[in-house]
């Protein structure tokens, strides 16, 4: 007996001293494919969307007197989450978006100009990195916000809805049986279970005229994307004489939650920033046509078609309103007035401010000035048009009667409010414009 234990011993001191350790090492990958680039359904729609906007923005360029595109400088201060669901320990969404949110409008090009707001850690990099080259004069601490310059805007954006479990469907199906008896009892069971969970997201954005420092009104979006989680079992089991064998299965399919994410935030954005510009963003959404004209009439009488009708009421308000009234900045408290827009080019002079103020003298363009230049894109874009600006409005006129655009009792004519409305909101727009200087 006792030599039994030593041999064991023996044997297994021996085992143990010839293991052999196995390292492993991290080559490079054989078959890993290439990361894949990252697309949503709107993806394509941002290309859309950089188009229409350095069209639009040929306008402003042309009011000026120069003809040219001229850039909007937007700044994306922060998108964060405002529900507190990513300080949980799940960190089912992230805390902070902004880079996302930045990716996004930086895809959309064209006149876009995004000024980088840094936050403090950046800001402290930037001092020490001063300091240690104190011998190029040239350097600045500081970095310039152009985002503060005239004409820009800065934008907000927050998750602020996040219910995990909106509702919930289950449907199931159980059938059991039992037959035989003896040494041939045999159990039969079988089941089913459809499981549909709900949640619902929402994220707003908001904008901030820098010219003011006031959140513009009707420049803001909210939109709810619902996300789907799908569960399936089926099983079953039979036994005979109490030997059993059985087979289960279940399937789950969860949406993503930072695709959806990013869903809400490229709409948000494309929203956000046509509301502040004016442009007609709907032609650029997924199902809707870009070829077609767009009728007005019923939604400024507060209608819709349709239960999905994608044009903006806000949209083509705001157009009306600029169109008939011009806003100006009343140095006394700064701020912003409106008066109503003449035919042709107003000033406003401010005889308490001294001569060298900025806001002493303020021009308000006319009608007329409103008028030409948008259909001066008209013929940049349609070279079929007559250059003569006259032969041309009343080309376009008598064809958004036909398109049922303008109605054929309009008493405002080529220089009315129905027919800027119907030149503004059906701009043809060039592919590439975001391409074009």
């Amino acid at each position: 007996m006792n030599g039994k234990v030593i041999f064991y011993t023996f044997i297994t001191l021996f085992v143990s001293g010839c293991a052999i350790e196995k390292i492993s090492t991290v080559n490079e990958p054989i078959s890993l494919p290439l990361p894949v680039k990252s697309k949503t359904i709107l993806t394509g729609e941002l290309v859309c969307f950089g188009d229409m906007l350095a069209d639009y923005r040929y306008v402003a360029g042309y009011l000026d007197g120069n003809a040219k595109v001229k850039p909007l400088v937007v700044s994306l201060q922060s998108v964060k989450d405002a529900t507190g669901i990513s300080s949980e320990s799940s960190r089912e969404i992230p805390p902070d978006m902004t880079d996302m949110a930045t990716g996004v409008v930086l895809n959309v090009g064209g006149p876009l100009r995004v000024a980088h707001i840094p936050g403090s850690q950046e800001r402290l990099d930037a001092i020490n990195a001063f300091q240690i080259n104190q011998q190029i004069r040239s350097m600045s601490p500081y970095f310039r916000f152009k985002q503060y310059w005239k004409g820009g805007m800065v934008l907000y954006g927050a998750l602020t809805e996040y219910d995990r479990t909106f509702g919930n469907d289950k449907d199931s199906l159980d059938m059991k049986a039992d037959f035989g008896g003896g040494r041939g009892e045999t159990n039969f069971s079988a089941s089913h279970e459809d499981i549909v969970n709900r949640s619902r997201m929402t994220m707003d954005f908001r904008a901030i005229d820098t010219s003011m420092g006031d959140a513009v009104n009707s420049v803001s979006s909210t939109n709810t994307v619902w996300l789907y989680q799908y569960g399936r079992d089926n099983s079953f089991g039979l036994s005979v004489n109490g030997n059993s064998i059985g087979y289960a299965k279940s399937i789950t399919e969860v949406d993503a939650r930072h695709a959806a994410i990013r869903l809400l935030i490229e709409l948000g954005l494309i929203q956000t920033i046509s509301k502040y510009e004016r442009i007609p963003y709907w032609k650029c959404l997924p199902g809707a046509s870009k070829e077609g004209y767009t009728r007005f009439i019923d939604v400024l009488k507060g209608q819709k078609q349709e239960p999905n009708d994608l044009r903006d009421a806000d949209v083509i308000m705001d157009v009306k309103r600029d169109f008939e009234y011009g806003d100006y900045i009343n140095p006394t408290g700064y701020v912003l007035e409106y008066k109503r827009r003449d035919s042709q080019k107003s000033e406003i002079e401010f005889s308490s401010l001294p001569e060298n103020h900025p806001l002493k003298k303020q021009t308000i363009a006319g009608k007329i000035d409103k008028l030409v230049a948008v259909l001066a894109l008209h013929q940049k874009n349609n070279l079929s048009l007559p250059h003569d600006p006259f032969l041309a409005l009343k080309t376009l006129y008598e064809k958004f009667q036909q398109e049922g655009v303008i109605p054929v009792n309009d008493t405002g004519g080529y220089s009315g409010t129905n027919m800027y409305l119907a030149l503004w909101l059906n701009v043809p727009v060039k592919p590439n414009a975001r391409w074009i200087p």
